[in-house]
Parts: C-alpha cells; structure tokens; sequence
C-alpha cells in the first residue's frame, strides 16, 4: 500500500490516530510506512506548506506508529539526510530521533 500526501500533519491529532488505525488493519504483516512530519513545537509555530496549515505534529511518531502494530525509525531532516546533486544520490545516515531530543524544538522528520 502507498499513500502519497502528507496524512500525519494536515489531519487534527484525533484524526490522525483514525487515520493510522484504519492503514493499519489495511496492510498486511510485514507492511512498511514512510512520510515527512514535523515535531508538535513546529506544528504550534503555525507551519504551512503548500497551502496547507499543519493540524498536529508529534515528537514520537515511532510511539505512534508502535500503538497501531508499526515498527519506525525517525530521521532528522537536517542531520541525517544529504542530497548531492552533483552525484544524483540522496544518503540517509543511520540514526533514530529519541522523542527527548525532540522535545521543545522545531524539527522536521522523515519516517520509515
């Protein structure tokens, strides 16, 4: 299953708890979810892309992701993702963002 979009931010929190309820009893073991997120401090600032004003963030989607049968690493935008243009290539550097470590920044994810 793919879902393309941004599900995790532009839905309100009770709504996005629905949301990963509902692909979770879609997909089958072994399933694999990735999207872009930001942390709940990000969310508050009033981040908008697209036209689109973010409705929740978190600073544990790998605790969200768990409650509904998920396993999931967090990936800091910034810190763990290069993109070299020259080379065509992205690189993701090994790591997972402990929800400490998030607490109280504005930070953007990738999570897988």
């Amino acid at each position: 299953m793919l879902a393309v979009g941004r599900p995790c931010h532009v839905l309100a929190s009770v709504a996005r708890a629905k949301l990963m309820s509902a692909i979770s009893s879609l997909t089958a073991p072994g399933s694999v979810i990735f999207h872009d997120a930001v942390s709940e401090t990000s969310q508050r600032g009033g981040i908008v892309c697209c036209g689109a004003r973010f409705l929740s963030g978190s600073d544990d989607y790998a605790g969200l992701w768990r409650a509904h049968g998920f396993s999931a690493e967090v990936v800091d935008f910034n810190r763990q993702i290069h993109v070299d243009r020259q080379q065509r290539r992205v690189s993701v550097q090994p790591g997972h963002v402990e929800p400490r470590v998030v607490a109280g920044r504005q930070m953007t994810f990738f999570v897988r």
